[in-house]
C-alpha cells in the first residue's frame, strides 16, 4: 500500500502541505471505499473493515522494583549499565527497561518480561554485550 501511495501521489502533489494532504485524503477515500481489491474478493477495505471489540487502554508505564536500575533504550537498541553496553532490542528504543542485579548476574527486564541476563565477564545474554 505504501508503494501505491507514493507512486500515485508523487505526480499529483505540489509543494504545499495543504494540497498534499488534500490529495492524500482524496486518494484514501478512493483506496478504501471506491476501488475494489482483488485480494479482498473484489470488495473495498471499507466494506470488510470491522472495529476491534477490544478497547485500547493506552500505554502502560512499567513499574519496577526500587532496587532495579531503569534505563532508556537508545535508538540503536543499547543500554549503558555500569561498564557494560548491552544490546537489548531496537524494537524497544525509547522505552524503559530495568536491570536487576543479583550476586551472580544482571537481568534485563521489560515490564514483567525477562529479556535476558549477563555476567560481568562471562556473557550469558542472548545478544551481544561488550565493555565500553
Amino acid at each position: 500500500m505504501h508503494v501505491d501511495v507514493q507512486l500515485e501521489l508523487q505526480s499529483r502533489t505540489s509543494p504545499s502541505i495543504v494540497e498534499q494532504q488534500t490529495a492524500f485524503d482524496t486518494w484514501s477515500v478512493e483506496f478504501n471505499h471506491v476501488r475494489p481489491h482483488e485480494a479482498l474478493g473484489m470488495q473495498t477495505p471499507g466494506e470488510i473493515y470491522r472495529p476491534s471489540p477490544r478497547k485500547y487502554g493506552g500505554v502502560t508505564i512499567a513499574q519496577y522494583a526500587k532496587a532495579w536500575m531503569p534505563h532508556v533504550v537508545g535508538k540503536l537498541g543499547h543500554i549503558d549499565h555500569r561498564q557494560w553496553r548491552v544490546y537489548v532490542s531496537r524494537t524497544l528504543a525509547g522505552h524503559i527497561v530495568a536491570v536487576e542485579e543479583t550476586p551472580t548476574e544482571h537481568r534485563v527486564w521489560f515490564c514483567n518480561l525477562l529479556l535476558g541476563a549477563y555476567e560481568q565477564e562471562r556473557v550469558t545474554y542472548r545478544h551481544s554485550c561488550h565493555r565500553r
